[in-house]
Order: structure tokens, then C-alpha cells, then sequence
């Protein structure tokens, strides 16, 4: 029987310090974040496909933070349960939308803030901050 991970929280992120070597903070089901010795921060998705085990990269944190991990973890689970590897779906997806240029979306969160989202990126503002930079935008047109 495996053994049971509790989930990380943002305050265990953030307060984790490299080590001489590099270390594994465990989510559970297969996501962790691995912080390299330099620092780095990195998602990363372990999983089985075909008898195989394969590694799936999720990006730096906190360009990507936990709860945008935790969804890119339940993608690629709905892959797998439909006998498709994430690895080789994301590979496709490079190849098929790699020659157009990914358009920004904009999202304003319950909270207030707005995210600009553009591919796997996204910028978080307050409001005060998406005030500020619309201002600033709008003395340079």
C-alpha cells in the first residue's frame, strides 16, 4: 500500500532552501516541485505510461504556482485515463500550433486581480498595479 503525501502549501514553497544536492517536495499523485541547488524552483509530473515511467515538466514556480500545477496535474491524469501520454499530446500540440504566434487572454479573478495569460505564461496584477500600467499605456499611445 502507498504511503499517504499531504499536499504542499504556498508558504512551504516559498520557504524551502536548496541543498547541496536536489531535493523533492511531493504534492501527491505524481507532482512534486524540485528545487535544484542553484535555487530553482521546478513543477515536474511522474507518472507511467506503457510500463515506462516518464517525466513531465510544468514550468518554474512562481511563474507557475501550485494551483496552475495542480490543474496541469489533472490534464495530464485525463490524458492517461484515456490511454494517451502526455509527453507525446503535448509534442503534437507543439508541433501543430508551434508556427502560430500564441495571442494573450486577459482574466479578472474574483479577488480583483487580473491575470494576463499568454501560452503557459501569465502576469498577475492588483488593481492598483492594472491601473498603473493602463495609465502608462495610455500617455505612450
Amino acid at each position: 500500500m502507498s504511503m499517504r503525501i499531504s499536499p504542499l502549501s504556498e508558504t512551504e514553497i516559498e520557504s524551502a532552501l536548496p541543498c547541496d544536492i536536489p531535493i523533492k517536495m511531493f504534492d501527491g499523485a505524481g507532482l512534486f516541485l524540485q528545487i535544484e541547488t542553484s535555487g530553482r524552483k521546478l513543477w515536474r509530473y511522474k507518472y507511467r505510461f506503457e510500463g515506462k515511467e516518464k517525466l513531465l515538466s510544468f514550468g518554474k514556480y512562481p511563474d507557475v504556482s501550485l494551483s496552475d500545477a495542480r490543474l496541469m496535474r489533472a490534464e495530464a491524469r485525463f490524458l492517461l485515463d484515456k490511454e494517451i501520454d502526455p509527453s507525446s499530446a503535448r509534442k503534437k500540440e507543439t508541433l501543430i500550433h508551434g508556427a502560430t504566434e500564441v495571442k494573450p487572454s486577459v482574466r479578472v479573478v474574483m479577488d480583483g486581480t487580473i491575470e494576463i495569460w499568454k501560452g503557459r505564461s501569465v502576469l498577475r496584477f492588483t488593481q492598483e498595479e492594472a491601473t498603473f500600467v493602463n495609465k502608462l499605456l495610455n500617455k505612450l499611445l
